[in-house]
């Protein structure tokens, strides 16, 4: 179901949902993000206050400006190798933005009744993304991913 706010438009949706997709790896297909509907949940998170407001939007206006993007008709026309590459250089540009919506994406995944635990940290081969703060930061850990341990009243799709 598309998020229900005027928030963002079809096409910002479309992108968001794929760029999760890409930030956390996954095996099963049945795991993928967006098969799991977290979108509504990591936007949610995003927007509770007005700084992680300001990075989603952020994040999501670097995905519609991409230069490789806007050459091939948008986000979502990018092979998987361009969208991620496109999303590396927006890690790289806009790292604290990035971070928070990293960290709502991970938060929104984990807590997930089909997913494994929250891992300890993010520094697996598989991981591709979330590298550029944690060079300073050893705990490679985003700042709004408050928890390792699912709560019994944390949100369940």
């Amino acid at each position: 179901m598309p998020y229900q706010n005027d928030l963002l438009r079809n096409s910002e949706i479309v992108a968001l949902t794929i760029m999760l997709d890409r930030l956390i790896p996954f095996d099963d297909p049945d795991l993928k993000p967006s098969n799991l509907k977290i979108i509504n949940r990591v936007i949610d998170q995003c927007i509770k206050d007005d700084s992680s407001k300001a990075a989603l939007m952020k994040i999501i206006d670097a995905l519609s400006l991409d230069i490789m993007s806007s050459a091939v008709g948008g986000f979502a026309a990018l092979t998987n190798d361009e969208q991620t590459k496109s999303i590396l250089e927006i890690e790289k540009s806009l790292p604290e933005e990035f971070n928070v919506v990293l960290g709502a994406t991970r938060k929104a995944y984990y807590e997930n009744t089909k997913t494994a635990e929250l891992p300890s940290n993010f520094n697996s081969e598989k991981e591709i993304f979330g590298k550029v703060l944690s060079k300073s930061d050893s705990s490679n850990q985003p700042r709004n991913v408050k928890s390792t341990q699912k709560s019994k009243n944390s949100y369940r799709s």
